[in-house]
């Protein structure tokens, strides 16, 4: 494509919504190239962009009532929360709080309690993952009810009759991302997140 066109950008959606941040499910923009393009090839690899991209035509596309039971953070969001830096080696719970602090102003203005679902779209290794928070407004009832292939504790229960918020990882690749691993990321975000709005 860049060799027939060029290298052309473009920003999508055109228009910003007012007041609207990075990595909020309702505004922000997605700058995406003609070499963007090149990653759907066969056997190339998806980036950032265009995953970005598709989130936000999904979002565009849907009706407004299921705009506001849904938030979608940016695929950069997980990147962002797991990035320790300098800060190896601290307690755990300064990294929990420095984790935090780093992607606070993603939700600003949204309390992500008050949402149906969430979705965290996760990228690493060259993999994409995504984990679904359900029902965060049942957290203070929750311990974020794990639905993994490794625990088999909640085996038995239909999904139908979950009593309790959940997080459901998506994993396509057997050995992809540790559900485990991630979902513990996402617990201590969520944790603080909490705070943040029901102190």
């Amino acid at each position: 494509i860049p060799q027939r066109i060029g290298d052309v950008s473009a920003i999508y959606p055109s228009t910003q919504q007012r007041g609207a941040g990075p990595g909020t499910s309702n505004g922000g923009t997605v700058l995406i190239s003609s070499r963007d393009l090149l990653t759907l090839d066969d056997g190339e690899f998806l980036n950032d962009t265009v995953i970005d991209f598709f989130i936000k035509q999904q979002q565009k596309d849907q009706p407004d009532r299921e705009k506001s039971r849904c938030h979608i953070f940016n695929s950069f969001f997980y990147e962002k929360l797991t990035n320790v830096g300098d800060e190896r080696g601290k307690p755990a719970d300064v990294l929990q709080r420095a984790a935090h602090d780093r992607v606070k102003k993603w939700t600003r203005d949204v309390n992500i309690f008050e949402k149906d679902f969430v979705f965290f779209p996760i990228h690493q290794h060259l993999h994409w993952s995504l984990v679904i928070l359900c029902h965060p407004s049942r957290v203070p009832m929750a311990n974020f009810l794990n639905i993994d292939d490794d625990d088999d504790a909640e085996e038995d229960l239909p999904l139908g009759e979950l009593p309790h918020a959940c997080l459901l990882h998506l994993d396509s690749m057997s050995g992809g991302h540790r559900t485990t691993q991630v979902c513990v990321r996402l617990r201590e975000y969520l944790a603080m997140e909490y705070l943040r709005w029901k102190p």
